[in-house]
Protein backbone atom coordinates (compact mmCIF):
# COMPACT_ATOMS: atom_id res chain seq x y z
CA UNK A 1 0.00 0.00 0.00
CA UNK A 2 2.85 1.95 0.94
CA UNK A 3 4.84 1.27 -2.40
CA UNK A 4 1.36 2.04 -4.47
CA UNK A 5 0.95 5.63 -2.99
CA UNK A 6 5.25 6.37 -3.67
CA UNK A 7 3.83 5.78 -7.25
CA UNK A 8 0.65 7.53 -7.12
CA UNK A 9 3.21 10.58 -6.14
CA UNK A 10 5.53 9.88 -8.59
CA UNK A 11 2.89 10.12 -11.24
CA UNK A 12 1.55 13.19 -9.66
CA UNK A 13 4.88 15.35 -9.47
CA UNK A 14 5.53 14.11 -13.25
CA UNK A 15 2.47 15.49 -14.59
CA UNK A 16 2.53 18.37 -12.46
CA UNK A 17 5.97 19.60 -14.45
CA UNK A 18 4.60 18.36 -17.57
CA UNK A 19 2.06 20.77 -16.96
CA UNK A 20 3.99 23.04 -15.89
CA UNK A 21 6.30 22.89 -18.87
CA UNK A 22 3.08 23.18 -21.24
CA UNK A 23 1.98 26.29 -19.62
CA UNK A 24 5.73 27.69 -19.93
CA UNK A 25 5.23 27.11 -23.77
CA UNK A 26 2.04 28.55 -24.05
CA UNK A 27 3.11 31.41 -22.36
CA UNK A 28 6.17 32.03 -24.84
CA UNK A 29 3.94 31.62 -28.12
CA UNK A 30 1.36 34.01 -26.80
CA UNK A 31 3.77 36.20 -25.76
CA UNK A 32 5.28 36.00 -29.39
CA UNK A 33 2.31 36.69 -30.79
CA UNK A 34 1.17 39.51 -29.07
CA UNK A 35 4.68 41.20 -29.65
CA UNK A 36 4.19 40.16 -33.78
CA UNK A 37 0.33 41.85 -33.54
CA UNK A 38 1.51 44.73 -31.87
CA UNK A 39 3.71 45.37 -34.54
CA UNK A 40 7.10 44.99 -33.74
CA UNK A 41 8.24 42.97 -36.18
CA UNK A 42 7.13 44.35 -39.23
CA UNK A 43 10.41 45.71 -40.24
CA UNK A 44 11.70 42.04 -40.00
CA UNK A 45 8.72 40.80 -42.49
CA UNK A 46 8.80 43.60 -44.57
CA UNK A 47 12.75 42.95 -44.95
CA UNK A 48 12.03 39.24 -45.66
CA UNK A 49 9.83 39.69 -48.00
CA UNK A 50 11.92 42.01 -49.78
CA UNK A 51 14.98 40.00 -49.86
CA UNK A 52 12.29 37.10 -51.19
CA UNK A 53 11.32 39.08 -53.97
CA UNK A 54 14.86 40.68 -54.78
CA UNK A 55 16.69 37.23 -54.62
CA UNK A 56 14.79 34.31 -55.07
CA UNK A 57 12.34 35.21 -57.09
CA UNK A 58 14.61 36.38 -60.52
CA UNK A 59 16.12 32.71 -59.72
CA UNK A 60 13.10 30.57 -60.31
CA UNK A 61 13.30 31.01 -64.02
CA UNK A 62 16.87 30.33 -63.91
CA UNK A 63 15.94 26.76 -61.96
CA UNK A 64 13.16 26.26 -64.69
CA UNK A 65 15.99 27.01 -67.77
CA UNK A 66 18.23 24.66 -65.80
CA UNK A 67 16.14 21.85 -65.30
CA UNK A 68 14.21 21.85 -68.37
CA UNK A 69 16.67 23.03 -70.88
CA UNK A 70 19.69 21.29 -69.74
CA UNK A 71 19.34 18.29 -67.90
CA UNK A 72 16.35 16.88 -69.35
CA UNK A 73 17.76 16.77 -72.82
CA UNK A 74 21.24 15.68 -71.72
CA UNK A 75 18.92 12.82 -69.64
CA UNK A 76 16.94 12.35 -73.06
CA UNK A 77 20.77 12.48 -74.68
CA UNK A 78 22.10 9.63 -72.77
CA UNK A 79 19.24 7.02 -73.16
CA UNK A 80 19.19 7.90 -77.32
CA UNK A 81 23.36 6.49 -76.95
CA UNK A 82 22.05 3.71 -74.40
CA UNK A 83 19.51 2.41 -77.00
CA UNK A 84 21.65 2.76 -80.15
CA UNK A 85 24.51 0.77 -78.30
CA UNK A 86 21.73 -1.53 -77.09
CA UNK A 87 20.56 -1.82 -80.98
CA UNK A 88 24.48 -2.19 -81.89
CA UNK A 89 25.17 -4.86 -79.71
CA UNK A 90 21.94 -6.78 -80.66
CA UNK A 91 22.46 -6.35 -84.42
CA UNK A 92 26.07 -8.00 -83.81
CA UNK A 93 24.20 -10.65 -82.19
CA UNK A 94 22.01 -11.16 -85.23
CA UNK A 95 24.72 -11.02 -87.62
CA UNK A 96 26.75 -13.44 -86.09
CA UNK A 97 24.31 -16.06 -85.30
CA UNK A 98 23.65 -16.31 -88.86
CA UNK A 99 26.71 -16.23 -89.74
CA UNK A 100 27.50 -19.41 -87.58
CA UNK A 101 23.89 -20.92 -88.83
Amino acid sequence: MISNNNNNDQEDQYHSIKLKSYESRYRLMAQSTEAIGSGEFDDLFKNTRFFFLTFFVPLFPLLWFFIFQLMIPDVIQKRKLSREREREKNSQNNFLSIKII
